[in-house]
């Protein structure tokens, strides 16, 4: 009777699973499941993983309102280690089930929608990982990771404004972080403030480790030379768009677009930037990025082997330089290099023929890498620049006249020679513009200046970090005592408004385009004219109006050889340097393109000079 009692009872425990035979109280044993799991969970190999991820389903088997420990929360990250983030997505969701305040499983829970949405450019993923992000900002403790998570993704919806105040707040939080000093240089760039994006990058990029250092620092190394055969190489070679600025815009955007794809590519969980991040740096976002695209091969081969194996592929898109550029992820785990192929795929470099057509550019490399010369669109101001040379009392005057389409501008110009040493510089407040035509504000700056050629560089800028810029080369000729004329200057209004107690105030025609049927106004000045024994100067002008037509093949205006408008006339003054208004009757001219052609002659000497200017009739 005893042994068949034994029996009995032998086979009633083993119907019984293992684990409830580990001791009478279940919640010991799942917290003792979830310590064990928790010491080893960072330096686990598979196997190890694999037994942690059954030591927690039998954990929240024996503890399911995780009472002793979010078991949940710990499945799902083993769930990400293993790349199954489908799973580790259902886990978390889970762990916030219990314990819905807990911030870093809202944190956990944002970068697998994240993770989505850079593996299929979902934006219903990148819509989830921002929901999911801004409810971790607000979960205590305060922390900065939310918020410097948010920051890049925000920028990726186009919500420049919360993305700005997302890293804001990253930085207020956590001034040391280096990530967050990142981030926030990279939306003050973003948002116009220039000096705050330097400042901020370079305190930051010393505080980085050496590796991650050296994208920001080293640029040759990794889009290739930044300068022609023989220049600098490093951030040296980067040519500089703006002279009238102390900081360097093509730098401060290269160090924003690696900031952006440190910040947008990086994964805590699977360190280390791919060609997606690559490719950002050098040619900025595209237009637009296919995701396994039909006429794309989504298979490879290895070796010699004759074995297809499947792949994902992202084709990035470029129009305005006729450029697309395919990334394969051969691997299967979201880590995309350039396709494989024995010859060079085509248009994956930029068209050389759009870039020369792209003054708004800047090419590294030869073509390696791409810049804005501009600012983006919506923080440009429109900027005219008009130069004239004149004759002064020691030899030529430069003139440069800068309008611009905003009020409570700020305008600088910045004049070097043709051994780029800077010869003329200044900045000043601009003046409301009597033009019309949507030109607000208008400037005027001015130099005395040897004979040669120099490169002249206008910028303006509001009080929200709005700029604009312009830049032309200019050659001044030198004075031979002869009668000659300065360049013609085309103005809007006419010579009363530009007089002023003696003094001449031009303000030039934006464009050069003019409108309606008033009268055209144009400005020059004749120098060295003979005067004689009476100390009086005789001389007579004579100006024509030429219509222009496009070129068949260059498509530029060229003359037509038909005058429509001829005028002439004769004067006499005392002294040797005249400043002269003319008046255009525009009544008569039908729209287009046209050239005015001004003739000065001195009536004592016989000398005389030409000058030309085009302008558009509308």
């Amino acid at each position: 009777m005893r042994s068949r009692l034994l029996v009995l009872l032998l086979v009633l425990a083993s119907s019984f699973p293992a684990r409830a035979c580990a001791g009478s109280d279940p919640l010991a044993r799942a917290r003792l499941l979830h310590r064990a799991v928790q010491d080893k969970l960072d330096d686990a190999d598979l196997e190890t993983r694999i037994r942690s991820i059954w030591q927690l389903e039998e954990a929240i088997e024996l503890d399911p309102q995780g009472r002793a420990g979010n078991h949940w929360f710990l499945l799902g990250y083993l769930r990400e280690l293993g790349r199954y983030d489908a799973e580790a997505r259902s886990c978390y969701r889970n762990a916030l089930i219990q314990a819905p305040r807990d911030r870093e499983t809202w944190l956990a829970l944002g970068r697998v929608y994240k993770r989505e949405f850079l593996r299929r450019l979902d934006r219903e993923s990148l819509a989830h990982a921002v929901a999911v992000l801004d409810t971790a900002a607000t979960c205590p403790p305060l922390s900065s990771l939310p918020w410097l998570a948010l920051a890049p993704l925000l920028y990726e919806q186009g919500n420049l404004p919360r993305a700005a105040f997302a890293a804001e707040r990253a930085l207020v939080m956590h001034p040391r972080l280096p990530a967050a000093g990142l981030a926030a240089g990279l939306m003050a760039w973003r948002t116009g403030k220039l000096e705050r994006a330097d400042s901020l990058f370079r305190a930051t990029l010393p505080q980085l480790p050496a590796a991650e250092r050296e994208f920001f620092e080293r640029p040759d190394e990794f889009i290739g030379r930044t300068g022609p055969p023989g220049s600098p190489t490093g951030l040296s070679g980067f040519p500089d768009p703006d002279p009238t600025t102390p900081e360097n815009e093509v730098v401060l955007e290269y160090w924003s677009r690696v900031a952006h794809a440190y910040l947008l590519f990086n994964d805590p969980l699977r360190v280390g930037l791919d060609q997606r991040a690559a490719t950002y740096i050098r040619y900025g976002p595209p237009a637009r990025v296919e995701y396994n695209p039909l006429r794309s091969s989504l298979n490879s081969r290895s070796g010699s082997s004759r074995q297809d194996y499947p792949l994902h592929a992202q084709v990035w898109v470029y129009p305005d330089l006729n450029m697309r550029i395919t990334l394969q992820d051969r691997s299967l785990l979201d880590h995309y290099t350039s396709a494989a192929s024995s010859e060079p795929l085509s248009n994956s470099e930029p068209d050389r023929a759009a870039l020369s057509r792209r003054h708004d550019l800047i090419t590294i490399g030869d073509g390696f890498a791409v810049f804005p010369a501009l600012p983006p669109a919506g923080q440009r101001v429109d900027v005219t620049e008009t130069l004239v040379a004149f004759e002064g009392a020691a030899g030529p005057r430069l003139a440069a006249f800068v309008q611009a389409d905003r009020e409570s501008l700020e305008a600088r110009w910045v004049v070097t020679d043709a051994s780029g040493r800077k010869v003329a510089s200044g900045s000043q407040g601009v003046d409301r513009s009597a033009c019309g035509g949507g030109v607000r504000s208008a400037t005027e700056f001015d130099a005395d200046l040897p004979p040669g050629r120099y490169d002249v560089a206008v910028s303006a800028r509001d009080a929200h970090g709005r700029r604009g810029l312009q830049r032309q080369t200019v050659t001044l000729e030198p004075s031979f005592g002869v009668l000659s004329l300065s360049d013609l200057v085309l103005c809007c209004g006419g010579s009363a408004v530009m007089m002023d107690r003696g003094a001449v105030r031009l303000e030039p025609l934006a464009g050069a385009i003019a409108r309606g049927s008033s009268p055209l106004t144009a400005y020059f000045e004749i120098y060295h004219l003979a005067a004689g024994p009476d100390g009086v100067s005789r001389y007579s002008f004579e100006y024509r109006v030429e219509r222009l037509e496009a070129d068949r093949v260059t498509h530029r205006p060229v003359p037509t050889g038909t005058f429509t408008t001829w005028a002439s006339r004769e004067e006499a003054f005392k002294g040797v340097v005249r400043r002269q208004f003319l008046t255009v009757n525009m009544a008569s001219l039908p729209a287009g393109d046209y050239r005015l052609t001004v003739t000065a002659r001195d009536a004592l000497s016989g000398a005389s000079d030409v000058r030309s200017v085009p302008f558009t009739r509308r």
